[in-house]
């Protein structure tokens, strides 16, 4: 997950976003995470918050639970 904000900072100056083009960038981005985030939310197999993180912090934490996931999976697996 990520805040509207953190999304407008990461984006500042990009050209290749036609939705995010005009006025009221801020509003067009809430807009949007509303709209796809319980879309995203729903597929997905983990949900990470992403605020205020680096790259690097971000990669550690897919690893760290990818990981988490798979034992889980595993342990599942030899339950059946």
């Amino acid at each position: 997950r990520v805040k509207g904000s953190t999304v407008e900072e990461r984006l500042k100056g990009d050209t290749t976003r036609p939705l995010l083009q005009g006025d009221s960038v801020s509003e067009k981005i809430q807009n949007l995470l509303e709209y796809r985030d319980p879309i995203y939310e729903f597929g997905a197999h983990m949900v990470l918050d992403v605020d205020e993180k680096s790259v690097d912090e971000i990669v550690e934490d897919i690893s760290r639970n990818f990981k988490l996931l798979c034992e889980r999976n595993n342990e599942k697996n030899n339950r059946d």
